[in-house]
């Protein structure tokens, strides 16, 4: 064999073990550690239920997931973290309703308009409750006395502009009702302050105050959702009682930054979305909390959110909240 015959053979091997190289790195996809974005501090609802997801799958990750809080701006903070990335192929943030109010009320210098949709993971039913002092069993009762007594009452939601405070907003310019609408900093402090004889309605999700209804201080009197909930089977829906639905529908989803590789999005798709879905344990969780799991690809996550962004700038275009971008 000739030098340049054997040359040309070293030459081959060379590039057949760096293609195989390259072939190995390719599929080792993910090899490091893929954080979680939420907008809500350690222990924020949004926080919990992205640990929620974290521990879900865990078990099933060949890598760590881990979650960053970045808070501010009513969720303007994490959406510029993660348009701002280094390696979108490691990271994903959470989405909630509080994204699309953040986008309609302020002029952040990013929106949900700036990152890809992934996957939309649950709807999130919200209710209307009562200190248990308060004599109304039902919402009908709760709006004929408000009717009565103009200013008399206040109503509680958390944050200004989120979908609890516009569906409280809308039931009163809709029936024609005088009562305050108080926004609170956060859900918890609501629940307190109601179970607390503090206020006189709220409208918040049902899993948030179970433990003041099992206590007695609290009462459900309706749900905005479809259907009623296994949990409270015995509380009727806002359409049961009498009156028209919200079309503001309280969600979770995930997105990612448009500059991710397909190779990523497929897995983070096929991870956060149809392998989250399939796992009992986080079903039973989303089912005890009354949310409603549901798969929506890219494409129709996208669609919902930009409905959802509609729905909620005409609410807030009637109540005066928006901002001229």
């Amino acid at each position: 064999m000739g030098i340049k015959t054997l040359s040309a053979y070293v030459l081959s091997g060379i590039l057949l073990l760096g293609t195989a190289f390259c072939l190995e790195a390719q599929a080792a996809y993910p090899d490091r550690p893929i954080k979680m974005i939420t907008h809500t501090n350690p222990g924020g609802i949004s926080d919990i239920g992205l640990r929620q997801v974290q521990q879900a799958l865990t078990p099933i990750s060949p890598v760590p997931l881990v979650v960053e809080n970045k808070v501010g701006g009513g969720g303007a903070t994490s959406i510029a973290a993660m348009v701002s990335v280094r390696d979108p192929d490691y990271n994903i943030i959470s989405v909630t309703n509080t994204h699309i109010t953040s986008m309609l009320t302020s002029n952040p210098p990013y929106t949900l308009n700036d990152l890809k949709p992934l996957a939309f993971i649950a709807s999130e039913p919200l209710s209307i409750a009562v200190p248990a002092s308060r004599p109304w069993k039902t919402i009908k009762e709760f709006f004929d006395d408000a009717k009565a007594n103009p200013g008399k009452y206040s109503l509680g939601a958390a944050q200004v502009g989120s979908a609890a405070y516009i569906i409280g907003s809308n039931y009163k310019r809709q029936l024609g009702l005088d009562y305050a609408v108080v926004p609170f900093e956060s859900v918890g402090e609501m629940v307190t302050a109601a179970a607390g004889d503090h206020i006189d309605i709220i409208v918040c999700e049902p899993y948030t105050m179970t433990g003041q209804v099992k206590a007695g201080n609290l009462r459900i009197l309706s749900v905005f959702s479809p259907r009623r909930l296994s949990s409270i089977p015995d509380v009727p829906t806002i359409e049961e009682a009498g009156y028209d639905k919200s079309d503001v529908t309280k969600f979770r989803g995930f997105m990612v930054s448009k500059k991710i590789s397909p190779e990523a999005e497929k897995y983070m798709f096929d991870l956060f979305s149809t392998k989250l879905q399939a796992q009992p344990g986080y079903l039973k969780l989303l089912s005890d909390n009354d949310q409603v799991p549901q798969v929506m690809n890219s494409d129709e996550f996208g669609k919902f959110l930009q409905t959802m962004i509609g729905e909620t700038k005409k609410s807030l275009d009637t109540l005066g909240l928006t901002k001229k971008q």
